[in-house]
């Protein structure tokens, strides 16, 4: 697996998958091995990472987030990679979701239309005058902050965006 946060935050990725694959009857150490890369908020050392784990020969690559996807696809055209993204058609990692051809598939997460259509359900069913607030770090929800900014402005809200 290719991560570009630091060890500790990886495990917010990592743990799950562990979990999930343990209850389908996998044993780690015996009938699965894991390799995570971490290339803590370094995107430069992602290409040296990628191409690290497919001299490892794994069965799978897994990748969070466009440039992780994106070292491990010009490291390996053979090796199947699985990603997970906020849109894989967008950031052009696959053709088409129905049919992604090469050695890269996924879920596009889709986060950006979702937290805008989310907020608009918010204001239908708030009364008027309420307050919502977004509280993220600087490298969350960036892509959808425009399209929440507009949502808050159609709807009457006044946006203000604080650091």
């Amino acid at each position: 697996m290719l991560l570009v946060v630091p060890p500790e935050a990886g495990k917010a990725f990592t743990e799950p998958m562990r979990a999930f694959l343990q209850a389908l009857g996998y044993v780690e150490g015996r009938t699965i091995a894991f390799d995570f890369r971490f290339a803590d908020g370094q995107v430069e050392r992602l290409p040296s990472l990628a191409a690290d784990l497919v001299a490892r020969r794994p069965a799978v690559i897994v990748t969070f987030g466009d440039a992780t996807a994106r070292a491990a696809q010009a490291a390996t055209s053979t090796i199947p990679i699985v990603s997970m993204s906020e849109d894989l058609v967008r950031a052009r990692l696959v053709l088409n979701l129905a049919r992604p051809e090469g050695n890269t598939t996924g879920v596009s997460i889709m986060g950006t239309e979702l937290d805008a259509k989310r907020l608009e359900l918010l204001a239908e069913w708030l009364p008027a005058r309420s307050t919502v607030m977004l509280l993220a770090d600087a490298t969350t929800h960036r892509e959808s902050r425009p399209a929440l900014q507009a949502v808050a402005q159609a709807s009457g809200s006044p946006s203000r965006r604080r650091p």
